[in-house]
């Protein structure tokens, strides 16, 4: 096994043990007291700690960053040999990552500018997770997008609406097929499907 999956396994079976530290909590209202252990703080596959961050992200980009608008998630998963690929060499998965963001960038700009909206500025925010779940190795892609776009007005941003993407469309952008999608990061070659 690699060791980032022991160290991840074994912070998750210490993972609130009272023997491997906690904290006394009193209620200065009602004077009830309780004990808390200390948690792993891993970002793997823990229920407790991964629960609380995912809902502690969400809270935040809810309340403080997303605006209200309509969003569309993309999921991008990897066939098996290249996940291992992936979890050997970050630099790689990071341009990856990069290329999946700029062509589905490049599809929100390209559908605003055939609307007749200049200079669109797309939103989105996207995470990577490494496990899948069964616990099983799966580098995996999960972006938010803001399914319409921005424009610059006076030197803010004016939210402008675009008919959604159609599912042909979405078909279109993760179809190997499709040369010049490829060509334009530099690859010269479409990949093996």
């Amino acid at each position: 096994m690699p060791p980032f999956v022991l160290n991840e396994f074994e912070a998750f079976l210490q993972c609130g043990i009272l023997a491997r530290g906690f904290l006394r909590l009193k209620c200065c209202l009602c004077g009830q007291k309780k004990i808390v252990g200390f948690s792993c703080k891993k970002r793997g596959f823990c229920p407790s700690c991964a629960g609380k961050r995912m809902i502690e992200s969400a809270v935040h980009l809810v309340e403080n960053v997303l605006p209200q608008a309509p969003y569309r998630q993309f999921a991008l998963s990897f066939p098996m040999p290249r996940r291992y690929w992936f979890q050997t060499n970050k630099k790689l998965f990071s341009k990856v990552h990069g290329i999946v963001i700029s062509q589905i960038t490049w599809l929100y700009k390209t559908k605003a500018l055939s609307q007749g909206i200049k200079n669109p500025i797309t939103g989105s925010i996207s995470y990577t997770q490494r496990f899948g779940s069964g616990l099983n190795l799966n580098p995996h892609i999960h972006s938010l997008w803001l399914d319409s776009v921005f424009t610059e007005v006076e030197g803010n941003l004016k939210f402008q609406n675009v008919s959604p993407l159609t599912d042909d469309q979405v078909a279109d952008l993760i179809t190997p097929r499709q040369q010049n999608l490829w060509v334009r990061f530099g690859s010269g070659r479409s990949p093996s499907a």
